[in-house]
């Protein structure tokens, strides 16, 4: 089943292309049929129409410099950026698997690995995870 795909957001009402529309419909088909959760697809959607509204492109012409261009315009936390750049990863190496766009040519291709944050110390563990002192 088709979860129909907005073209408008309340907060933002830039358009995207049709082909934009049209790729992240399909994407969305795929990562449904593979079982993803549904958070997980609603993220992946906002994900890439975000990406779509900003770009001057199409998902096919995008390239490395752009793409680096739109990641480095954006002010978001390392964690948020981690999930974003995984969810554009993600779509790239899927258009890729179904030759929509050649493996080489993925704007995707040599990205930077951000690593994950430094986790918060739970209640009653100081900063190196060891429990204090009662």
């Amino acid at each position: 089943m088709r979860i129909p795909a907005p073209v408008w957001i309340e907060d933002n009402p830039m358009t995207i292309s049709g082909e934009w529309a049209s790729a992240i419909q399909d994407y969305l088909d795929a990562i449904t049929a593979a079982g993803h959760r549904p958070n997980t697809i609603a993220a992946r959607r906002q994900q890439l129409q975000h990406l779509a509204r900003r770009v001057e492109v199409g998902p096919w012409a995008l390239d490395h410099r752009q793409l680096v261009a739109y990641l480095g315009a954006q002010e978001w936390a390392r964690e948020t950026r981690r999930n974003r750049v995984s969810g554009i990863e993600g779509f790239y190496d899927w258009a890729a698997q179904r030759k929509l766009i050649a493996r080489k040519a993925r704007p995707t291709k040599g990205l930077a690995k951000l690593k994950p944050s430094d986790p918060q110390p739970r209640p009653g563990q100081n900063a190196s995870g060891a429990q204090q002192p009662a």
